[in-house]
């Protein structure tokens, strides 16, 4: 639900920032765009204020309030706001107790931080408080970068740029906020520049006591993300700086922290090169997990196998080729992660260790010798039969994220109800020797555990056991088809938005 008010959102803080022309930024370029613009730098003086706890503070009548704004400038739906606001219900629970917030009528509202619309929540209802500046101060004068705001004015005198800022605090605190608010700033850090109105320069920023760390060259990261780190040092640091003389101010610190890592550390200012348009395509991108324990070339062998099977007289080499799909070594998860995973899966163990894992009433008919209740696991199913007096067997492998038992008593009904005898290559086989009058018998055990896919993650551990016991399997009994390999995970679809009940 979250990604879908994360589109609408999208969407309709572009049509409003489009249509009043306010100064929503969504990056540094865009302030420095600003800051450039600026008339009469010299007898311009800036106010920067800071919305206090932005993100807890947004009440459900300051959305209404948002929302009204917004539907003057652009079209928003009823079922809009309605999958907006069902996005705010946040649940929190800590031993067993809910936690409740404060000052809140509805204990469900909530706008939550890193939650998938969060942030674009927060640009619309910035939106609509940059509308209740701009009586004050002007439109093009001032900005918002979520709850960051600058503002530059004319130079006048103390005593009525001090009662200007406290008009923008009496204007945040009519919505319900409160800000810190520094006015008369001839040179001011806003986000992560440093901005000089007596000489029209800016130069990059960082708070005081933080050194950047970046990651080591012998990590097991992929060859092009290492050889891109210096260059994209460069460039950030170019972009923040008016010239070369900036730029060589700050450079050290960079260079000294490439240096510890093992970088290239002699960065070199670049000048800014003009912004191209791009044709837009539509690219498909195969991205395998890079280490360097493996010696295979995948890139180099995919591209091989494109330009083999898709030759240009293929008549699908039109949307096949080297410019619709594209190759990206993805990065293998960091130390923190694997250890995160492994402590998870042991205490996994030990709390499956303290329940019942077999619930048969004869424990000497389990299909899987007393471990029925496992969950999270692949697999394999062993046919004997005796076909023209000779002894055969058949393998098969699949998984459930379920218990194996519920997956089980599925096997069961395709080998009894005939309408679902196609329903895997295992029932097939058996509805095969069943017509042939050929008894049989099939033996369960498990072949690997791994976790099953959750909400979030960017793989199914499972699926991928599972097909990696497929592929590297030689056995010629095996009964599983190579087209398996490229079935999607449907572990993952129970979380897919058309799976929930209305």
């Amino acid at each position: 639900m979250g990604h879908i008010s994360k589109c609408m959102l999208e969407r309709i803080v572009k049509d409003i920032t489009v249509s009043t022309k306010s100064n929503q930024w969504r990056s540094t370029a865009e302030v420095i765009d600003w800051f450039k613009a600026l008339p009469d730098k010299p007898r311009t003086r800036f106010i920067k204020f800071d919305i206090c706890e932005y993100y807890q503070s947004i009440s459900e009548q300051l959305l209404d309030r948002a929302i009204t704004y917004a539907r003057l400038h652009t079209n928003v739906s009823d079922s809009e706001i309605k999958i907006i606001k069902h996005a705010r219900q946040s649940l929190l629970f800590c031993k067993s107790t809910e936690w409740v917030k404060k000052n809140s009528q509805n204990d469900l509202f909530d706008v939550t931080m890193c939650s998938f619309d969060g942030a674009e929540l927060c640009e619309l209802v910035g939106l609509y408080l940059l509308h209740k500046l701009h009586p004050l101060i002007g439109s093009q004068n001032t900005g918002l970068y979520r709850d960051d705001g600058l503002t530059a004015i004319r130079s006048q005198s103390a005593r009525r740029i001090d009662r200007l800022r406290k008009d923008i605090i009496a204007a945040f605190q009519l919505e319900g906020l409160s800000i810190t608010c520094e006015s008369n700033l001839i040179i001011t850090d806003f986000l992560d520049i440093t901005l000089d109105l007596g000489t029209g320069k800016f130069s990059p920023y960082r708070k005081p006591g933080t050194k950047p760390l970046y990651v080591n060259a012998k990590s097991n990261h992929p060859p092009t993300v290492i050889k891109e780190i210096p260059r994209m040092i460069e460039k950030r640091l170019s972009d923040l700086s008016y010239n070369e003389q900036e730029f060589n101010k700050v450079k050290s610190t960079y260079e000294e922290a490439l240096a510890a890592s093992g970088h290239r550390s002699d960065l070199k200012f670049q000048q800014p090169s003009p912004k191209r348009k791009n044709r837009h395509r539509h690219v498909t991108w195969f991205c395998p997990p890079y280490s360097e324990s493996v010696k295979t070339p995948i890139g180099k062998v995919f591209l091989q196998l494109l330009r083999k099977h898709f030759p240009p007289d293929h008549r699908y080499a039109r949307i096949m080729n080297k410019n619709t799909i594209k190759m990206s070594y993805s990065c293998m998860p960091n130390m923190q992660n694997i250890v995160k995973q492994k402590n998870e899966n042991l205490l996994k163990e030990t709390h499956e260790g303290e329940q019942r894992m077999c619930n048969c009433s004869n424990v000497e008919n389990c299909p899987l010798n007393g471990q029925c209740l496992t969950s999270n696991l692949v697999y394999t199913a062993d046919v004997n039969y005796k076909e023209n007096n000779e002894e055969k067997h058949a393998i098969y492998h699949g998984s459930t994220s379920s218990e194996f038992k519920s997956r089980w008593t599925e096997h069961k009904s395709s080998f009894r109800l005939e309408y679902k005898k196609k329903s895997s290559t295992l029932s097939k086989l058996i509805w095969k020797l069943k017509g042939k009058n050929i008894e049989y018998t099939i033996k369960w055990s498990i072949e690997r555990k791994a976790q099953s896919y959750q909400c979030g993650s960017r793989r199914c551990n499972l699926c991928l056991a599972e097909k990696v016991i497929i592929a590297r399997s030689t056995n010629p009994c095996m009964i599983n088809k190579r087209s398996e390999l490229l079935n999607k995970c449907r572990h993952r679809n129970k979380f897919l938005l058309s799976s929930v009940a209305d």
